[in-house]
């Protein structure tokens, strides 16, 4: 009997104890008599709930458990899961412990342990292969479902727990590769990714779907960790030749928004990305299109999609994520900069707030950064611009320690800017030099605000000449973002730049223009600010 109780764990109810008796109806055992020897013999205590119980000493179950024979474990193991399955219903999906551990395990658990067991004691059992891929199947549901709800550490151990039980040559290795490669890069590591790919490459090496998808993800890594320029031209060829291979194109089209948004060219990443949802949605992957929605409302912060359609599209992503905090995260740090730019400053810091608590709980490092994010963009609309400093300053150091450095060192372009509002030009100047000599490689809107903050630099400093080559370079390269916000805010900087340097007329049409991309966006703060520089700059 103690053998028996100390399978299901250090904790165990009245009818967990029964279905181990009642898989070994020879031995005629009666539960209610053996639960009260052990009682008896202080060997487990009553628990709080009602007909569960507890091992006194956790030594004393271990101890026993590692002393009981393999093959009965194993066998125990199975009926307790069997137990559970049959609970859920036939056919019912396998749940995610949703945060609450089960003190005695769940079926997660004794279906993996049931599987190693029996691999140790009887591998050449004709019932291993079908209980391993219960198993792995158990493991990969409860590691979706911890990846969907951003528990990232739990979400890796149970994927990589599902694929070690996975043989050679299984298709789900395939799956599993881009699931612990998403995991990886939204915990921060730089090794696990190409190590996940590395690994779905030796277990399916003539599998030609499988490598497409290893090669669209590496290429998705050098977007992400800016290592290198990607491009994912050169699988379009390759997938038009294999039309149904949905999960192929979905992550291609994803790939392909990642580039266009490196390019600042939004509109077409919004276009990628919908036929990326729509590949998700024929595919019937329930995790690749709650990712992908939550991308699509990202991407309104930078699109030609006018405010208010944006702050909609939140309220529609939301409810389908209201009991989702993880993945609610990211719309809500959408709609607190929307509403931001809007001009509904408190609206916008009550929603950070919110998202910082949910961070927090969370442990989501990265999500937090956005936050950050987001508030140095707001103190910096209220012309605070000291606080939207350290802002950036911060948020661009969290990046750096994730391994982001593009996205960072605009960070840094943009603590810049802060710097210059605040009339500290000598201090810009030192701090562009010294970005432009630490180097790396920079996104298109990393480009612009660097040309552009260089060129009122020049222009402070006397460089007319200088300055006026520098914004005809922004301009040149200004054509190709459809960032509404964007534009505005170069063109603005541009204009302060004309200005310095005794260029009225430009300055003007500069700062009309930008006038014009705000209102384009629906963007009332930047638009005030604009607004009133020209107006103090009016000649009296």
């Amino acid at each position: 009997m103690l053998e028996r109780a100390a399978t299901i764990g250090h904790a165990f109810t009245r009818d967990q104890l029964g279905v181990l008796c009642a898989a070994d109806p020879q031995a005629g055992l009666d539960v209610d008599e053996l639960l009260g020897r052990l009682i008896r013999t202080r060997m487990v205590r009553r628990g709080e709930a009602p007909e569960s119980f507890r091992f006194a000493q956790t030594l004393t179950r271990d101890t026993v458990y590692a002393m009981t024979r393999k093959d009965l474990r194993a066998t125990w193991h199975l009926a307790l899961a069997d137990r559970i399955a049959g609970q859920a219903g036939a056919g019912a999906a396998v749940s995610s412990r949703a945060g609450e551990e089960s003190s005695h395990g769940d079926l997660t658990h004794h279906l993996e342990t049931a599987c190693l067991l029996k691999r140790e004691v009887r591998p050449d059992d004709p019932m291993l292969p079908a209980l391993t891929e219960r198993a792995a199947r158990a493991l990969v549901g409860e590691g979706t479902q911890a990846l969907h709800r951003k528990d990232l550490p739990a979400a890796i151990a149970l994927l990589e727990r599902g694929r070690d039980l996975l043989p050679a040559g299984h298709a789900e290795h395939r799956v599993l590769a881009v699931r612990i490669c998403d995991a990886g890069l939204a915990r921060g590591e730089a090794d696990r990714p190409y190590d996940a790919l590395d690994v779905a490459e030796r277990m399916l090496p003539d599998d030609p779907r499988n490598r497409l998808i290893c090669a669209i993800q590496r290429e998705t890594l050098a977007v992400r960790f800016g290592t290198r320029p990607a491009s994912g031209e050169p699988f379009r060829e390759l997938l038009a030749a294999d039309p149904g291979d949905n999960l192929g194109w979905c992550r291609f089209h994803h790939l392909e928004a990642l580039v266009r948004v490196g390019e600042g060219r939004f509109g077409a990443a919004e276009a990628a990305l919908r036929d990326a949802l729509a590949r998700a949605r024929s595919l019937g992957d329930r995790y690749e299109e709650n990712r992908l929605l939550s991308g699509l409302c990202e991407l309104a912060q930078w699109s030609p999609t006018p405010l208010a359609e944006g702050l909609s599209l939140c309220v529609g992503v939301s409810a389908r994520f209201r009991a989702d905090r993880a993945m609610l995260l990211p719309v809500l740090v959408t709609e607190a900069r929307l509403l931001a730019l809007a001009g509904y400053v408190t609206s916008a810091r009550a929603v950070l707030d919110k998202a910082d608590r949910y961070a927090g709980d969370l442990h989501l490092d990265l999500a937090a950064t956005a936050a950050l994010q987001v508030r140095g963009l707001v103190e910096s609309l209220v012309d605070r611009h000291a606080e939207a400093e350290a802002l950036f300053r911060r948020a661009a150091a969290d990046l750096h320690r994730a391994g982001q450095s593009e996205p960072a060192r605009t960070l840094e372009l943009y603590a810049v800017r802060e710097l210059l509002r605040q009339g500290r030009h000598a201090e810009a100047a030192r701090e562009l030099d010294r970005l432009r000599a630490a180097g790396g490689r920079l996104q298109t809107r990393g480009e612009l605000t660097l040309l552009a903050l260089s060129a009122r630099v020049a222009a402070l400093d006397g460089g007319h000449g200088v300055a006026g080559d520098l914004a005809a370079r922004a301009e040149e390269l200004l054509a190709r973002t459809d960032d509404p916000c964007l534009r505005g805010d170069v063109l603005a900087d541009l204009a302060v730049a004309h200005r310095a340097a005794g260029r009225t007329g430009p300055a003007a049409l500069a700062a009309t223009r930008a006038l014009r991309d705000y209102a384009a966006k629906g963007a009332e703060l930047p638009a005030r600010r604009v607004r009133r520089w020209t107006e103090e700059e009016r000649p009296s």
